[in-house]
C-alpha cells in the first residue's frame, strides 16, 4: 500500500509478492475522551425594568512606568476625561522598584479595547493585560 509506513518482516510474518516481506502498520487512531466544544449563547436581552439580570462582566488591565507622584484618583480621573471610560476601581500594586508605580485597573469588558489605544497614553507609559499574580499586594481605591 502506497503511503503506508511499513516493517520490515520477521521471521513468523510469511513472505509473498504483494508485500515483498514487509508488513503494513496499522495506527491506532484516537481514542478515547474526545471532548465536544460547548459555545453556549450570551443573552442580548436589556431587562432594565425586571429584577431577573445578568451581571456586567469586568476585566483587569496593567498600568505600568507611571511617575510616583501620581495617585489612584489621578489614574481614574485622566481614563474618565481621556477615555471616556466608567472605571470600576484602581489598584496601586506593590513592585520590586521604587524607580515608578504601576496599577490595576478594572473596566467593563466591553470598554478595554478603548485603553489600548496609545495615542491617548503618555510617552513610555506601558499598556498591557493584568496577569494576576498569587503573591500580588494592592492599595485599592474603589469607585
Amino acid at each position: 500500500v502506497i503511503g503506508t509506513p511499513l516493517i520490515q518482516r520477521t521471521s513468523a510474518t510469511p513472505r509473498n509478492a504483494e508485500n515483498d516481506g514487509w508488513i503494513p502498520v496499522n495506527r491506532k487512531g484516537r481514542k478515547g475522551n474526545l471532548r465536544k466544544v460547548y459555545t453556549g449563547v450570551t443573552g442580548l436581552r436589556n431587562c432594565a425594568g425586571s429584577s431577573f439580570k445578568g451581571v456586567t462582566k469586568m476585566v483587569d488591565v496593567f498600568i505600568g512606568r507611571v511617575d510616583n507622584n501620581v495617585s489612584c484618583n489621578d489614574l481614574k480621573s485622566y481614563i474618565n476625561d481621556a477615555f471616556e471610560i466608567q472605571v470600576m476601581s484602581v489598584s496601586e500594586l506593590i513592585i520590586r522598584t521604587e524607580e515608578h508605580k504601576a496599577f490595576k485597573v478594572t473596566v467593563k469588558l466591553s470598554e478595554r479595547e478603548k485603553l489600548f489605544t496609545p495615542d491617548l497614553w503618555p510617552e513610555d507609559m506601558v499598556v498591557d493585560k493584568f496577569y494576576n499574580k498569587f503573591r500580588s499586594q494592592e492599595n485599592k481605591v474603589d469607585s
